[in-house]
């Protein structure tokens, strides 16, 4: 079996199932995505800042709540599992996108849900980013037998591990 590394875990590339769901505040239904054969979370941080004041210790007197930045993730198509039409029953991103689009063509702007799960003998996880949307893309055509490829970088709102997150969810709705 190929083995992959998805952010740094060793699995199995069969292993991993991508679910997209196109405008899920309408419960549209997701669909799974083939033809990718690389997917990068992305960074997410939270910068804190130290609060100084008056005190006998010249330490930090605490740190800030912080400032969440979700990760902007990258996943990298066949092109023909990004931009063609229909292909072997599942259409491409960019057909499933348009649909979804006020006039039909504009992808830009259309949200997602994204879930991706590892199921890998005892590693089982759940990845989800929550508003996804397309920031750019870019493709490439090279000589050789291993066809046309598409990056396309997202940004989203959120982005939960197993149900965890790095910003704080306490006051979520």
């Amino acid at each position: 079996m190929d083995q992959v590394r998805f952010n740094s875990n060793l699995v199995g590339w069969g292993s991993l199932i991508f679910i997209v769901e196109i405008n899920p505040e309408f419960g549209g239904g997701g669909q799974r995505m083939f033809g990718f054969n690389s997917f990068a979370t992305g960074d997410e941080t939270r910068e804190r800042e130290l609060i100084y004041g008056q005190s006998r210790a010249q330490a930090p007197m605490g740190k800030s709540p912080g400032e969440y930045t979700p990760p902007e993730p990258k996943v990298r198509f066949l092109q023909h599992a990004a931009a063609a039409g229909i292909n072997g029953g599942f259409d491409s991103l960019i057909t499933m996108l348009s649909r979804a689009a006020p006039d039909g063509r504009s992808y830009g702007n259309v949200s997602m849900y994204w879930s991706l799960q590892v199921l890998e003998g005892e590693l089982a996880a759940m990845y989800e980013w929550i508003n996804v949307t397309v920031k750019g893309k870019t493709g490439s055509w090279e000589r050789g037998s291993a066809g046309l490829y598409e990056e396309w970088s997202f940004q989203c709102d959120r982005h939960y591990i197993n149900g965890n997150t790095l910003f704080d969810s306490s006051e979520e709705g």
